[in-house]
């Protein structure tokens, strides 16, 4: 979160199940109001899947790749962002790139 603005959580089966997801990852379960995260336009909800080409399903890998990064260094997160269409779920693949700050 002190880098980027952005609380994440892991991606347990039990939270999956919950959400109706089958993504591994981690979960951003808040956002800080002018943070990196939020001009990346990160959102509650969304899962990230990898960091800068490299696959994430734990909290400690990130922090790990996280704190390699200086102040103004960018991060690519690939990010899952599920959408609801009337009954159906909908999840779409993107692109968020981030400056640490």
């Amino acid at each position: 979160r002190k880098k980027t603005g952005a609380t994440l959580q892991e991606m347990t089966p039990e939270l999956a199940q919950g959400l109706e997801m089958n993504w591994r990852g981690l979960l951003v379960s808040s956002v800080d109001r002018g943070s990196a995260a939020a001009e990346a336009e990160l959102q509650r909800g969304m899962v990230i899947t990898g960091m800068d080409g490299q696959t994430i399903t734990d909290v400690r890998t990130a922090a790990k790749r996280l704190y390699t990064k200086a102040k103004g260094d960018k991060v690519v997160m690939d990010i899952v962002m599920p959408r609801h269409r009337g009954a159906f779920m909908q999840y779409l693949q993107g692109r968020a790139e981030l400056t640490i700050r």
